[in-house]
């Protein structure tokens, strides 16, 4: 069982967390992910989101995957799936996460639990479990829903590794819990796409983040001020 030593709080515009004893704000992971990217990505996003419907895309793609982090949320903790007019709407998309869950999950230890590292960042992890294949080893598991194949965008996926990485830093640093494996899960509506992070990999992803703190920290030094 994981057992939380501070109050971790998301700020209600989602973009940075409080944490009791801390003056200062704490950036959120995918923030500082996305501020850090290079120029020709964050370029290409700007184009991509001026092209008309793709606003409403973005929408889209939050809704479903609220949905589906949601749903496996109270899966986790037992309850069946809500087979409603949403689940209509999504089925492709949790199905796949559900049929996953069910055959790789031993034991869940923790589910959507924010988190934080004293460097200035933090962030919420969907899923802490261990894994048939991987024993009694702690493995971080998060969740991505999407139309198309993610694991083919390179760029995207060291990103999202990067994510996995950062929460084992924060469970390490506030938890005193050290997580060498992580599992990326992602629903490509009807087809599944996983990921596996060793412990090797894991080190140099999170030495990678480590450099885009500290990037991200010369960039936006006014982020990080007194709440």
């Amino acid at each position: 069982m994981v057992i939380r030593k501070r109050r971790v709080k998301r700020h209600e515009n989602k973009r940075g967390y409080s944490v009791d004893g801390y003056d200062q704000s704490f950036v959120g992971i995918t923030t500082l992910l996305g501020k850090t990217k290079d120029e020709e990505s964050k370029a290409a996003l700007h184009r991509w989101l001026k092209i008309p419907g793709n606003k409403d895309k973005t929408k889209q793609a939050c809704e479903r995957g609220s949905y589906a982090h949601r749903t496996l949320e109270q899966y986790g903790k037992g309850i069946p799936v809500n087979r409603g007019q949403a689940y209509a709407i999504f089925k492709g998309y949790v199905d796949p996460l559900v049929e996953w869950f069910d055959s790789n999950v031993t034991a869940v230890l923790a589910q959507e639990q924010a988190v934080f590292h004293p460097d200035g960042f933090a962030g919420t992890y969907d899923l802490l479990a261990t894994l048939k294949e991987h024993g009694d080893q702690p493995v971080l598991c998060d969740y991505k829903t999407s139309q198309r194949s993610r694991l083919a965008n390179a760029m995207l996926t060291h990103d999202y590794c990067l994510q996995l990485s950062a929460y084992c830093l924060c469970l390490e640093a506030y938890e005193k819990l050290k997580v060498e494996r992580a599992m990326l899960v992602i629903s490509v509506n009807g087809e599944l796409e996983t990921k596996y992070i060793g412990p090797g990999p894991m080190k140099a992803y999170q030495n990678a983040f480590m450099d885009r703190v500290l990037e991200y920290k010369q960039l936006y030094p006014n982020d990080l001020l007194p709440n």
